[in-house]
Parts: structure tokens; C-alpha cells; sequence
């Protein structure tokens, strides 16, 4: 052991636990939220690939502006259930729930009119069972949306979304393709499913969420 990691105090003699005994105590207090981390296409538009720190064309999972975790061009997953949502993106986004309420029409009518900053379709709820996590992956811009009836297909089932370049007549982005997965995966804990099943099924009407580092710069595409 190094010098600087030594412990100085005997944890043990004392009868004080490790972080390590204190079964998850620790990463539930001092969470920074509530919010699951979410699954998100990084293509040339993202501000940490623009910096160079995140690979171009690869997907992320988002906990915040200073941790997102590399996922690869291709994953595995079970997607577990689905919600509308439409989403105000910028400083400070805005998110809304209720289909029927008039800031959802509101919000919906101008993402399906291309208004920058503006997003609406269908967000999943998955388990990742390689990061051993639940995560959301809404499917609010236009090439998403394309995509989202595959994985509406496969609620209850395995899923492998798989990065995919695509070439318009003036630009060229990143979207995904989804297909069924019939590898063999590791199922959550059934307590931590219906848990999270009911958080998701049971947002609030709208919600708010600080952004600091710019990334929700989503385009219309």
C-alpha cells in the first residue's frame, strides 16, 4: 500500500465501519440526484465531442456534466417500458409528461415543427445489464423518433442498439438502429424493478433539470 493511501485511523479497532461494509449507505446519501442516468447518441454536435473529450459517434450514459460513461457503438439491453415525453432543451430544461396537458401539445407542435430545442417522442425505460443500472433513453428528435417504433416492438424483450452513421443530402450524422438481442443477460433485482417501473410510470406533470455544460444542444435532426 502507498503511503498516501494508508489508513491513519484503524477503522476496525474502533468499531467504525469502511465504505465498503456500509452497504450502499454512502452512494445513496450522497447522490446529487434522483434522476436515473441516460443513454444519449454522442455525434459531432455534442459539446464533449467538439472539446475531444468523448469519442465521436458513440453512445453515453449521462449522470452529469462531468460523468458520462463510455457505452461503445453497440449495446445490450431489456427495455423494460415506455412514456411520452416533450422537453424544452437549454440552460435550464423543461420536461413534461401528461399527453393530454396543453404545455405537452404546446411543446410537441413545435419539436414536430423542427423548432430548435425542442423535443418529443417516447422515452424507455432500460437495464443495462453490463453497467448493472437502469437508465432512460428518450427518443425526442426527429431521427430518433424514426427508430422508436423498433423499441416499442421489443417492451418486455431484449435489445441491441447499435450505432449508425447517417448521409443527407448536406450533412451527415449519428442516429441508432434497434433489433432484438437474444443473448442470455443478468436480470435486475425484482424490489429495484418495480421500484423504478413505478417512478417511471408516475412522473410529475413536468419536471426542471439544471444543465451546466451545454448538452442539451440538440438539433432537429
Amino acid at each position: 500500500m502507498s503511503e498516501e493511501n494508508q489508513e491513519l485511523i484503524s477503522l476496525g479497532d474502533l468499531g467504525i465501519q469502511t465504505s465498503e461494509e456500509m452497504d450502499g449507505e454512502l452512494d445513496v446519501l450522497t447522490k446529487t440526484s434522483d434522476y436515473l442516468p441516460q443513454i444519449r447518441v454522442y455525434g459531432s454536435e455534442n459539446n464533449l465531442v467538439k472539446e475531444g473529450k468523448f469519442p465521436l459517434g458513440t453512445f453515453g450514459l449521462y449522470h452529469s456534466s462531468d460523468k458520462v460513461v463510455e457505452m461503445g457503438t453497440e449495446f445490450n439491453a431489456i427495455c423494460i417500458a415506455a412514456r411520452p415525453r416533450a422537453c424544452i432543451i437549454g440552460d435550464t430544461p423543461v420536461s413534461y409528461y401528461d399527453f393530454k396537458s396543453d404545455s405537452f401539445t404546446e411543446v410537441k407542435d413545435k419539436a414536430m415543427a423542427k423548432t430548435d430545442g425542442h423535443l418529443v417522442g417516447l422515452e424507455y425505460l432500460f437495464w443495462v445489464p453490463n453497467l448493472a443500472t437502469f437508465a432512460l433513453f428518450f427518443m425526442g428528435t426527429i431521427t430518433l423518433r424514426r427508430e422508436s417504433s423498433n423499441v416499442k416492438a421489443l417492451l418486455g424483450k431484449g435489445i441491441t442498439s447499435k450505432i449508425k452513421l447517417i448521409k443527407g443530402k448536406k450533412y451527415t450524422w449519428h442516429g441508432c438502429e434497434c433489433y432484438p438481442c437474444s443473448a442470455t443477460m443478468d436480470l435486475p433485482v425484482d424490489s429495484d424493478l418495480r421500484l423504478e417501473l413505478d417512478r417511471f410510470k408516475n412522473p410529475p406533470a413536468s419536471e426542471m433539470e439544471v444543465v451546466k455544460d451545454g448538452e442539451g444542444n440538440e438539433r432537429a435532426r
